[in-house]
């Protein structure tokens, strides 16, 4: 997808949701102290790394998008290159999401057999042929597009998860009975994707909030191109793959006595 039209799809599915939130209300939900008192949603981004080609998405999802003091793309008209008046979706960003993929091609049995990719997720994923990862556009959008005053972890391990889950459970669009609440914006995305037939794969980042949301988002979206990461905002942990490479041993093992116990039955 070129880059060009994505940061105006972008753009215009930020302009919708923006039109349609509503402020904080701490009376009614209390985790609503904790959210910023202005420049306090953001949807979507786009990290402007990439330029004009058509290429592949990875769409990551995490948490929020910012937190306390930290700028979102309104404030940094300098980092668009495609948008030139708010709500602006262009941002600069790390690019840690690589070093993942490139663990996930070189250790496919380990994340498959530790739940941290889709079987189905292609072998070589972005591989431009010379084991290097291809270009690629990196939009990103969050399980709750409120701004708060700290981090999300920050909030849980002062307040509680009770107060997280009050923020999720209380998005700007308000609460809902609709079934695709409280990620419909993250739906809509994916639609949209969807109808222009580009290629996307899916990370969820931030395993201590995230991850459990995202699996079961991705199981209602019909979605099999996704893994999960560490938070994407901070340096590829080193010892990222140590519980997967022991529970991948165990599966392994497993399954070796499952095949002797039926070969035994048979003979």
């Amino acid at each position: 997808m070129n880059y060009t039209h994505l940061a105006h799809l972008l753009q215009r599915l930020e302009n919708g949701w923006r039109s349609r939130s509503s402020p904080p209300n701490p009376s009614q939900y209390p985790s609503h102290i904790r959210i910023r008192k202005s420049r306090n949603v953001q949807y979507f981004a786009l990290s402007n790394r990439t330029d004009g080609k058509a290429l592949p998405i990875v769409v990551a999802v995490g948490v929020n998008y910012t937190q306390g003091a930290q700028t979102i793309p309104d404030e940094k008209p300098a980092y668009s290159k495609a948008l030139k008046a708010p709500p602006l979706v262009e941002d600069r960003v790390n690019q840690f999401e690589s070093a993942y993929i490139s663990s996930c091609n070189a250790n496919r049995t380990v994340w498959v057999n530790s739940a941290l990719c889709d079987s189905a997720l292609p072998a070589n994923l972005l591989d431009d042929g010379t084991g290097e990862i291809s270009p690629y556009h990196l939009v990103m959008t969050n399980l709750s597009p409120w701004i708060t005053t700290d981090s999300w972890n920050t909030i849980a391990g002062a307040d509680g998860r009770n107060i997280t889950a009050d923020l999720l459970a209380s998005p700007p669009v308000g609460a809902s009975t609709n079934l695709r609440s409280p990620f419909e914006h993250i739906r809509e995305l994916k639609e949209c994707l969807d109808k222009e037939e580009a290629p996307v794969v899916w990370i969820g980042h931030g395993k201590d909030s995230v991850w459990e949301h995202f699996r079961i988002l991705m199981e209602q979206m019909g979605v099999n191109n996704w893994m999960l990461t560490s938070n994407l905002g901070f340096p590829k942990a080193s010892g990222f793959l140590d519980r997967g490479n022991r529970y991948s041993e165990e599966v392994l093992r497993t399954t070796r006595v499952q095949k002797e116990n039926v070969l035994n039955e048979i003979e």
